[in-house]
């Protein structure tokens, strides 16, 4: 039922209308999933928290999501979301304006010893890795907590030594 305001002299509530001019039709909605490529996705699984990146000029406009379920396609993957999201720009769609989507939750972590009151967060621990030439290095899906060494030379959070100049 639908109701029109209607001016004093019109004695009926309801305004007459011509229904067959009339037409409604779902246009957009909540996205409830991401098609990503199927490579990118093999770390990533149920429960993982997503960060998609703004399709617009803001970059308040990005977006936070958790993966319900991932369904391998050829080619890509379905990211199915615990809640839709705002619709967003497909690379396929729109080359060059396609969103991102990066994955937050890490299944390994890294974290150096800190004791609140004895350390500080400038005093971390860092991972060497040494002499090994030749040899790609790959470190992915890694999260470091307390890592590197604040006004202290070579302690970075991750230091390649010793390895020349490898691919990786």
């Amino acid at each position: 039922e639908i109701h029109f305001p209607s001016d004093k002299e019109s004695t009926p509530e309801f305004a007459d209308v011509d229904w067959d001019d009339v037409s409604i039709a779902f246009t957009s909605g909540p996205a409830e999933g991401l098609a990503v490529q199927l490579d990118r996705t093999s770390r990533w699984g149920a429960n993982s928290e997503v960060h998609i990146t703004s399709s617009t000029l803001s970059y308040m406009d990005s977006q936070m999501a958790m993966i319900d379920s991932i369904t391998p396609n050829t080619g890509t993957a379905i990211l199915k979301l615990t809640a839709g999201i705002d619709a967003v720009l497909s690379e396929k769609e729109t080359p060059g304006m396609g969103v991102e989507v990066a994955i937050l939750t890490r299944n390994l972590k890294i974290e150096a010893e800190y004791s609140e009151g004895v350390t500080t967060e400038d005093q971390g621990g860092y991972l060497q890795i040494l002499h090994t030439p030749g040899v790609a290095q790959v470190i992915e899906g890694v999260e470091f907590n307390h890592m590197g060494q604040s006004d202290t030379k070579n302690r970075h959070p991750i230091q390649l030594l010793y390895t020349k100049d490898v691919a990786g």
